[in-house]
């Protein structure tokens, strides 16, 4: 598989379906993406990403990063959507230590309109070890419907 690495609102686009009336979401730029076999374009072993996105084997060992990182980056985005704000806010150091040590705060403290379900989907996704987060985009996927 492929792990994109750089999930964040700004690299996912609205479409139009087939249909000509449904909108779909498309990520975009592929720049920084990794094949699951660890090929890529990039080297070395700093962190690669958007600071607020990151999950934190991003931050802290960049070659260890598999397509669950991109599963965290989307629970980010989610938690953005549901609460017009990011799970966690200063300066950039601060911001990569929260996404090491501390959990977000819950979305439905900021927006308590945010139902239950979307709520704990969002959180498992942005659970700090990678066993903890949904497997599967897809998996992700049945949670919040």
């Amino acid at each position: 598989g492929l792990v994109h690495r750089d999930i964040k609102p700004s690299n996912v686009m609205l479409s139009h379906a087939g249909d000509g009336e449904t909108l779909r979401a498309v990520l975009m730029d592929f720049g920084i993406a990794k094949m699951g076999d660890g090929r890529t374009a990039i080297t070395g072993t700093d962190p690669i990403g958007t600071i607020d996105y990151m999950a934190p084997a991003q931050i802290m060992a960049a070659k260890t990063v598999d397509h669950r990182a991109d599963i965290y980056a989307l629970g980010v985005v989610a938690y953005q959507m549901l609460t017009g704000e990011l799970p966690f806010k200063g300066s950039a150091a601060q911001v990569l230590f929260a996404h090491i040590q501390q959990p977000p705060p819950n979305p439905r403290d900021i927006n308590p309109d945010v139902p239950r379900p979307a709520a704990k989907a969002v959180l498992k996704a942005l659970s700090k070890p990678p066993d903890d987060r949904f497997q599967t985009a897809g998996e992700m996927l049945l949670a919040l419907e």
